[in-house]
């Protein structure tokens, strides 16, 4: 195993563990009750039906390389990324609706991802990644990413006390382990980032700017943050996306691409929070 995929496989492990770790038992005996499933509904409706939909009609209009596609394609169908439950509470919002959503996204993402192989099992421009060993392949992605989630809930379930203490460093570590995995990709890949040119990276844009304001308009219709909505979106998960191009799907060269989105969603989620954060009536007393 190389340096790379031992980062990747190390880096995930920990971020996922942190998921697991913010599972508090204390709070979903009542909040999933007490929150309504409706408006989760909702938002995964958006996430996992509009935001597709929204993006085959972009690579109808606006033809992309299969890279660039793939990688878009393959974020898609991943959950949102654990900084968001904490991003969001910068916007003043509670942090139990995020949190709720961040989770059941993640449960979600397993059953997705299962989909996402079988649909590009059955395209000619991708099928040729799809060996004989995927089925194994995708048991590994799923174990490497949820093995260590579910080590981190029953932590927190079996033994609070330990999991508060080792959440902080954990946390930090799944955040250093980012930095270095996108660093590390990025240089490794640097030649897929020269090779990018502007309508690439404008294209990456628009889909950023175009899912976030779907999430915008659709939180109308129902009773969540529209915060939540809004990130939740356009900021997927790109560790798992980086893991999954890696592993499942056989082509390291997407993530370049997801380096590039990882950077535009951060950018564009902090437009949309300082927006959010403006318009906020000032607070009394």
């Amino acid at each position: 195993m190389t340096l790379v995929n031992i980062l990747l496989v190390g880096g995930t492990s920990m971020i996922m563990m942190y998921t697991g770790l913010l599972f508090d038992p204390a709070w979903a005996s009542i909040a999933y009750v007490r929150t309504k499933l409706r408006p989760f509904g909702g938002l995964a409706l958006i996430n996992y039906i509009a935001v597709p939909l929204l993006l085959l009609g972009m690579i109808e209009m606006f033809p992309m390389n299969a890279s660039l596609a793939l990688a878009l394609v393959t974020l898609t169908a991943l959950p949102c990324a654990p900084m968001v439950p904490a991003f969001i509470s910068l916007a003043g919002e509670p942090p139990e609706w995020p949190l709720f959503v961040f989770l059941g996204f993640s449960l979600i993402g397993l059953a997705v991802v299962v989909i996402l192989v079988a649909i590009l099992a059955n395209t000619a421009a991708y099928a040729a990644n799809i060996g004989a060993d995927t089925a194994v392949k995708l048991v590994q992605y799923a174990l490497a990413v949820y093995g260590p989630m579910a080590l981190g809930t029953a932590l927190r379930f079996r033994a609070p006390a330990t999991a508060m203490k080792i959440m902080r460093p954990v946390r930090a570590l799944s955040g250093l382990a980012s930095i270095a995995i996108f660093g590390l990709f990025a240089t490794v890949h640097r030649e897929e980032f020269v090779a990018m040119n502007q309508r690439d990276l404008l294209l990456v844009l628009g889909y950023v700017l175009a899912s976030s304001l779907l999430g915008a308009i659709a939180s109308e219709g129902f009773s969540g943050s529209r915060v939540t909505a809004i990130v939740s979106t356009g900021f997927r998960n790109i560790a798992l996306g980086v893991a999954f191009a890696t592993v499942v799907l056989r082509r390291p060269d997407v993530t370049a691409y997801m380096v590039i989105y990882s950077a535009t969603t951060l950018c564009v989620s902090a437009a949309w929070l300082a927006i959010y954060r403006s318009a906020r009536p000032p607070r009394r007393g």
